[in-house]
C-alpha cells in the first residue's frame, strides 16, 4: 500500500546492511507477507537468506521430538490458507501438519482450500478498506463455519485479524476462536 520504490532504496538497503553486520543466515517468520518478501523479493536486492515459515519450523521441530504437544485440545479447526503462504508459495502441508499433531484436534476442511483457497479479504488493502456489500472476511468466515467447526485456524496474522473481525459480527466471540496454530500447538504444551 506503499511507495514501493522508497521502500526499496531505503528499507531494502538498511535490512542487507543489518544482516551483513550481524551475518544472518535465515530468517524465521510469523507473516507469510514478510515470508514471501524475504524468500522472493530481497534476493533481488541482494539479501539472501534462508526463509523459513514458522509453520514449516513447527512441524519440524514436533517431528525431531524437540516439541512435543501432548495436552489434548477438542477442537475442530476449519484451517484458511493464506493467500501469501498457499497460493504465492505452495506452502499447504506443512500448517496441516503441524495442526494435525495436537491430540484431539480435528482439521475440517473448508471446500475452497489449498489451490482454490479464497482470500480472507486483508490483501491490498482490504483491512482497512470499508467497501459496499457483504465483506469478503465475512463470505470467508461463513465458509469457514459451514465445514462445523468451532474454530478457524490460519497462519498468518492478517488472516486471524479479518476472521476475528468476522466472529465479533456475527456474536460469536464466546463459541468460536479464532488462532494462529503457533497458538493452538503452545496450548497443547
Amino acid at each position: 500500500m506503499g511507495e514501493e520504490g522508497l521502500f526499496q532504496l531505503g528499507m531494502v538497503e538498511m535490512v542487507k546492511e543489518v544482516f551483513a553486520v550481524y551475518k544472518v543466515k535465515k530468517v524465521i517468520t510469523q507473516c507469510p507477507h514478510c515470508f514471501n518478501s524475504f524468500r522472493n523479493e530481497y534476493p533481488q536486492f541482494g539479501v539472501n537468506v534462508e526463509t523459513v515459515h514458522h509453520t514449516v519450523f513447527l512441524r519440524d521441530l514436533i517431528a525431531d521430538g524437540k516439541l512435543v504437544p501432548t495436552k489434548e485440545i477438542n477442537r475442530l479447526v476449519a484451517f484458511h490458507d493464506s493467500c501469501y503462504l498457499g497460493r504465492h508459495n505452495d506452502l499447504y502441508d506443512a500448517p496441516r501438519e503441524a495442526l494435525g499433531s495436537i491430540p484431539g484436534i480435528t482439521i475440517n476442511e473448508m471446500e475452497r482450500n489449498r489451490e482454490r483457497g479464497f482470500c480472507c479479504g486483508a490483501g491490498g488493502g482490504g483491512m482497512w478498506l470499508e467497501l459496499p456489500g457483504k465483506r469478503i472476511n465475512h463470505l470467508r468466515f461463513d465458509q469457514a463455519m459451514q465445514t462445523g467447526a468451532n474454530a478457524v485456524g490460519s497462519a498468518c496474522p492478517y488472516c486471524l485479524i479479518m476472521f476475528d473481525d468476522a466472529v465479533k459480527f456475527h456474536n460469536l466471540d464466546e463459541s468460536v476462536q479464532t488462532q494462529d496454530i503457533a497458538e493452538i500447538i503452545a496450548e497443547s504444551l
